[in-house]
């Protein structure tokens, strides 16, 4: 059950940067003119993590570019590789957890039988 939840809530996140967060963003966030102020060590901190994901996204779209540009062998590699998702689906719904024995016992009273002719109504 808890597999379950967890699995739901991961396709429809997956679901969701896919098609409604792009979107969004396209329509919130507008372009504005990029600015190199590096005033104390948080603005220096920002500016490191900016170049870094600038140096990130060249890479992402040098790698796209080099995908489209080989694409009937991508499609069909991509396509292959999402059916085989589907060989998870014997495994869907099961627990993650694995059961641990912590030492704890259950117990279940019940009470001796009672002897022929001596029960109550």
């Amino acid at each position: 059950p808890m597999a379950e939840s967890v699995m739901f809530a991961m396709v429809f996140s997956f679901l969701l940067s896919r098609t409604l967060v792009p979107t969004l963003a396209m329509y919130l966030l507008k372009t504005h003119a990029h600015e190199q102020s590096a005033a104390g060590f948080l603005g220096r901190m920002q500016l490191l993590f900016e170049n870094g994901f600038s140096r990130l996204h060249r890479l992402y779209s040098g790698v796209l570019q080099y995908l489209i540009s080989v694409r009937k062998v991508f499609v069909p590699v991509f396509l292959a590789a999402c059916a085989a998702v589907a060989l998870l689906v014997p495994w869907l719904g099961e627990d993650f957890f694995p059961s641990a024995d912590s030492g704890e016992f259950r117990s279940a009273p019940e009470s001796a039988p009672c002897p022929p002719h001596h029960c109550p109504p």
